[in-house]
């Protein structure tokens, strides 16, 4: 289950990556913009957006393995208590 949530966590790893890109060796710098955009979530356009989408998938995903983690120990412990 430890590989499992390891790899769920490295799948937004590509989009982080596309949007640090570093300038080529004889360009010149671009000018960094005054203040960020109010509707931006995480990074600009599109980028933004899917990172947003996959660690929302992710939080999901890894709440509902901690709630059948959860219930798994309480049906364990149960049959035990009623005797």
């Amino acid at each position: 289950m430890g590989r499992l949530l390891t790899l769920l966590l490295a799948l937004p790893l590509p989009a982080f990556a596309a949007t640090v890109t570093a300038p080529a060796p004889g360009a010149a710098p671009a000018a960094a913009p005054a203040a960020p955009a109010v509707g931006s979530a995480l990074g600009g356009g599109m980028t933004g957006q899917l990172t947003q989408l996959m660690l929302g998938l992710l939080l999901v995903i890894g709440l509902i393995f901690a709630l059948a983690w959860v219930l798994r120990r309480v049906q364990q412990n149960a049959p035990a208590a009623a005797r």
